[in-house]
């Protein structure tokens, strides 16, 4: 599994949950930028969790 070609497939997809949850483009892409820097950071210090979708999601979901 490739980082950045998972950063493109989960991207558009988080933006998305965080715009239901903020109801704010904004917020949701400042929430949306900061989970997948977190995914990036955890990836490069510890490798890939065992599963990045939740991982981003969870962090996601807390950032918004």
């Amino acid at each position: 599994m490739e980082l950045e070609s998972l950063i493109g497939e989960l991207a558009p997809r988080v933006i998305a949950y965080c715009r239901a949850l903020t109801r704010d483009p904004s917020l949701a892409e400042d929430a949306a930028q900061d989970a997948l820097a977190a995914l990036v950071r955890r990836w490069r210090r510890y490798g890939p969790p065992r599963s990045p979708d939740a991982f981003v999601f969870s962090v996601a979901r807390r950032r918004a």
